[in-house]
């Protein structure tokens, strides 16, 4: 068991693992999330691989055994809070998983960014670990600006950090250029 957690461990401090992090961000957006609308089991499956993806990813950042052990709760929070909301409908977790959910996937960037720019050579695997970055900050918009965007999470936020939400259209992205171009 030992040599198999180190194996695992492992996976995230070689930059092969940038490719591989890729190929898998690619078949979660183009076949995993589409087929996901049709039921629940393929939601948890995705859902479990890639917040074991995470812990592991986050785990390796530091060899400070505390920060490992907070790090283990923090995710572990997360994928609780979300799969409570979820299979048992607590919408008292709305703010709380949407927040969590959100440090989750600034976490994967971050642990693809640190591999990315740590020091050493240019390589192709630094390069498509660049591009998964990318891919995981349009997922990120994809999530909060697109058709199937939960409002009720987004207005949770909004309203716990002062903002506003709106829904997306033509008109309403004209006056918020307008909005934004008076600052410059």
């Amino acid at each position: 068991m030992k040599s198999m957690s180190k194996h695992v461990t492992r996976f995230w401090s070689e930059e092969r693992s940038l490719t591989v992090f890729l190929i898998l961000l690619i078949v979660e957006i183009f076949i995993i999330a589409p087929i996901n609308r049709t039921g629940i089991a393929l939601s948890l499956v995705n859902n479990i691989f890639f917040s074991l993806l995470l812990l592991v990813g986050l785990l390796t950042m530091t060899r400070h055994k505390a920060l490992q052990a907070v790090v283990m709760i923090f995710v572990a929070l997360a994928v609780a809070t979300h799969w409570a909301r979820l299979v048992f409908g607590v919408s008292g977790l709305v703010l709380l998983d949407g927040f969590l959910m959100l440090a989750c996937t600034v976490g994967f960037l971050v642990i693809v960014l640190w591999q990315v720019y740590r020091e050493g050579p240019v390589t192709a695997h630094r390069i498509q670990g660049a591009v998964a970055a990318y891919l995981l900050l349009s997922v990120i918009f994809a999530i909060a600006y697109g058709d199937d965007a939960d409002m009720e999470v987004l207005q949770s936020l909004s309203e716990a950090t002062g903002g506003q939400t709106v829904v997306g259209s033509v008109e309403t992205i004209r006056k918020l250029y307008k909005i934004l171009s008076t600052y410059f």
